[in-house]
């Protein structure tokens, strides 16, 4: 299960955990990691299970360091694009699922 969040934020999520009853395998963090988005109990709530951060070079410092925070101690695994490059997964359904990911500027980053 995919879920794409866009920008939203933790009123936005609040909503969605009252309204949607769902299990998240993979989560598109919203806003590009900002402190603002990604509650713990948006989270915890969906079961996420890996996050991928769209993100490049920024001035506000995104993804904070209370989201990354948020996911290292909840357990979730995430892929940033400004580490990985871009980051394909192939879903089987019911089976597995493969993670790759790509970096035109490290020719070892395919994983």
């Amino acid at each position: 299960h995919f879920l794409f969040t866009g920008d939203i934020g933790q009123s936005i999520e609040e909503e969605l955990i009252n309204d949607y009853q769902l299990n998240v395998d993979y989560l598109k963090i919203s806003h590009h990691g900002s402190k603002y988005s990604s509650s713990e109990a948006f989270l915890v709530q969906y079961k996420v299970n890996t996050a991928i951060i769209s993100v490049g070079k920024n001035f506000y410092n995104h993804p904070t360091k209370e989201v990354l925070t948020r996911l290292d101690q909840l357990k979730i695994k995430y892929y940033r694009t400004d580490e990985y490059g871009s980051v394909s997964i192939k879903y089987y359904f019911k089976k597995r699922s493969i993670i790759k990911t790509f970096s035109p500027y490290n020719n070892n980053a395919l994983k």
